[in-house]
Parts: C-alpha cells; structure tokens; sequence
C-alpha cells in the first residue's frame, strides 16, 4: 500500500511539531509529497545552511505495509526522523566543512545541546 494523501499532512503537522518544540525556527522549511523512485525511503531531508533553508520529503511511493516494506516507520516517527537531521544540520555541514575557524564545532554542539535542555 501506497502513501496516501492523508499522510502527508499528518507528516508536516508532526515536522512542524518537533521545529517548534527543538527551537528551530530560524528555517524557512517547504515540504514535498513525491514518489523518491524508491519505496523502501520513507522520507529525506534536504537542506542548505548557508540559507537556513530545507526541504522535508514525504515519498509518496513508501510502501507502509509492514509485511512488505524492507523499512518501515511511521509517518510521525518519519516525521520526527527528518527534524533530528535538520536539528544536526550545522553540526554536519560545519564537521564536513574543509575549513572552519576555531571554535564552529563548539558553537554548532553547543545549539544543539541547549536545544534539547529545553525539551527533556
């Protein structure tokens, strides 16, 4: 069975959950339901730090029979899955970075770090 309709808004209200909860606002976020070529991809994330921007992926073509699907989450946890790459965005783009000044990889552990002071 195929990603319906339904699910793509219950995967943006749950997405926007978690950016309101782990304080990440500062992203200007889209969203996109499409078939990824893929049906064992539940969702991706892509993102640019540069502009605070990202674009979460709902693929339209999961399958989200359980007897079927090599990977199976649900849309919530998908939902949540995505957030946590957009809350290690900086932190991976600064670690992957080919120069960085001292200090970025702090700062970035440091954002995260008292992101989740505020929600556990």
């Amino acid at each position: 069975m195929k990603a319906p309709t339904k699910d793509f808004e219950l995967f943006k209200s749950e997405c926007w959950k978690w950016i309101n909860k782990l304080g990440l606002t500062e992203w200007k976020v889209h969203f996109r339901f499409k078939d990824m070529g893929n049906p064992n991809i539940g969702a991706h994330t892509d993102y640019d730090c540069n502009a605070s921007a990202a674009c979460l992926t709902l693929n339209s073509g999961a399958e989200r029979d359980v007897d079927k699907a090599l990977f199976f989450s649900s849309v919530e946890d998908s939902a949540k899955h995505e957030v946590m790459h957009l809350l290690l965005a900086k932190l991976s783009w600064k670690a992957s970075a080919r120069v960085i000044g001292e200090g970025e990889l702090e700062e970035a552990e440091h954002g995260i770090v008292m992101r989740l002071m505020k929600i556990l």
